[in-house]
């Protein structure tokens, strides 16, 4: 990554979950455009899954999937079932970052 974008620039202490055996950013939406839009300006790689339950149930099934996505860069809960599951832990995560929320917004930040 880029010098201006780094892990630590987005992703705190603190500001991570984990659940299910896999490491969910506590981001919001907003966090994420965000983060997102400044690797776009510096043109800087991320490699950022957006999962949800049957997402992480597939990965349990499927040890090279589940590989795969404990080496993204950042993962966030795409579904309310682990947005409930992480408060149940008593970690909770802010909210959900929904995948075609993110693909939508980005799409718009392009166009401007």
């Amino acid at each position: 990554m880029s010098a201006a974008v780094t892990s630590s620039s987005f992703h705190q202490a603190g500001e991570e979950v984990s659940l299910l055996g896999l490491r969910f950013a506590a981001h919001n939406f907003q966090q994420v455009l965000q983060y997102l839009a400044k690797c776009a300006q510096v043109r800087s790689k991320t490699f950022c899954v957006t999962a949800n339950l049957d997402i992480v149930r597939l990965a349990w099934e499927q040890p090279a999937y589940f590989a795969a996505l404990q080496q993204a860069h950042y993962c966030f809960a795409d579904g309310m079932p682990l947005v409930w599951l992480s408060h149940l832990a008593g970690t909770p995560l802010p909210e959900r970052v929904a995948g075609c929320d993110i693909v939508e917004a980005v799409f718009a930040l392009s166009h401007q």
